[in-house]
């Protein structure tokens, strides 16, 4: 019997499961990566004792999640030998039943290894990217390059290879896509949101566009942080080829004036690109009801293989009209619900984006239909099922 464990009976659920404490152990604390782990743990937390663990690059809080995480246990320590000692003194205290790490990385798989050698217990590994393909795709001189000179850090392209041959380690797998769970195994556990949260009944889209000092003109929204595997030099192109018969106002949410990549995104579009910093959790079903349609375009290289854009579900819970592209699990998803084009197609983006415009009725019954796909598939309640089986796969009955 573990330590912290008592039973208690699921809602709904005849049978009996252990009440933990999980340890959730995060890659950095101040990127996006957090965001999948705090569902997955505010979706744990429903019957468990969730804590948060890790390093940040920064010595901040990733801002949309600072006030949610503000009790995590945070290192700021990111180069060897100092990392090594952080990480050891972290692992020490964690006394978790179950140990959950989120990608393949050293700050995060590699403390939950540290910690389950210890202490052994059941190690989770929650793997939603091909961590190899972003050194893959700089080219191999890029990955000898920084393996040589930047070993002492634990992002180096070196840690991340001997990270990914070490991934058989885990106890248990959970992954975003198909794609992935045919790569390593493991237990499909798509992104979820809570429906009840991301509920648009809840929000006047007029009063929202209002408050955020948009125009009246239709609202064509990017949400998420700007890459260019991300498809949005594609969007810009197709914006601005719709603009010369819709009134159209381009929306990226997610992005700092600042980055080159954004700069050059509102050059493509002459300026009428505007550009919003990333919003808090809290703030993003408002902006996706002043929304007038949702377009993710992920190219299909290697950093997008197997990836599954989150944003997709907050865009399918708020019943918003979507555009994306037929790359990795992203049509299994929509179905047909939303729009699925080919990857790095402007023509065909153009298209899409244009029935929604020239029919917008028929647009946001497909929205509806996206909503009850998703409280279908996608809400915390599937999740919440998923990993209840994981857990008792692992011997927690």
């Amino acid at each position: 019997m573990v330590p912290l464990a008592r039973k208690i009976v699921y809602e709904g659920v005849c049978s009996t499961l252990l009440r933990m404490v999980i340890d959730l152990v995060v890659s950095d604390f101040s990127s996006h990566r957090v965001a999948r782990t705090y569902c997955v743990g505010e979706v744990l937390a429903m019957d468990h004792e969730v804590r948060y663990w890790g390093i940040s690059s920064e010595d901040r809080l990733w801002k949309p999640l600072a006030e949610e995480l503000r009790e995590a246990e945070v290192s700021s320590r990111r180069r060897f030998p100092g990392a090594l000692s952080a990480m050891k003194e972290m692992a020490g205290r964690m006394d978790g039943d179950v140990l959950y790490a989120f990608k393949p990385l050293v700050d995060s798989f590699g403390l939950a290894l540290l910690a389950k050698r210890m202490r052994p217990r059941p190690l989770i590994l929650d793997i939603d990217d091909w961590e190899w393909a972003f050194s893959l795709s700089k080219g191999k001189w890029f990955i000898l390059k920084k393996s040589l000179t930047r070993l002492t850090r634990t992002s180096s392209p070196a840690w991340v290879w001997v990270m990914e041959r070490l991934i058989s380690k885990a106890d248990a797998i959970t992954t975003v896509s198909t794609v992935f769970q045919r790569k390593y195994g493991g237990v499909l556990l798509p992104h979820g949101r809570d429906p009840q949260r991301l509920d648009p009944a809840l929000f006047d889209p007029i009063e929202e566009r209002r408050r955020l000092e948009l125009p009246q003109e239709p609202v064509l929204l990017f949400l998420g942080t700007p890459r260019p595997h991300k498809g949005l030099e594609e969007l810009m192109d197709a914006v601005m080829q719709l603009r010369r018969d819709f009134a159209l106002c381009p929306l990226l949410v997610g992005g700092e004036p600042s980055d080159p990549f954004v700069q050059s995104l509102v050059k493509r579009t002459q300026g009428s690109l505007q550009v919003r910093p990333m919003c808090l959790f809290s703030e993003m079903p408002q902006i996706l009801a002043a929304s007038d349609l949702v377009v993710l375009p992920q190219r299909e290289e290697p950093r997008s293989t197997g990836q599954v854009p989150a944003k997709l579900f907050d865009a399918m819970a708020m019943a918003r009209p979507i555009v994306s592209t037929s790359v990795s699990e992203i049509p299994a998803i929509l179905g047909e619900c939303g729009w699925v084009v080919p990857p790095e197609d402007v023509p065909a983006l153009v298209g899409a984006i244009r029935q929604i415009l020239t029919d917008p009725s028929s647009a946001r019954e497909r929205g509806r239909d996206a909503r009850n796909r998703f409280k279908e598939r996608y809400s915390y309640s599937a999740m919440r099922t998923i990993l209840r089986d994981v857990l008792v796969e692992l011997g927690f009955h």
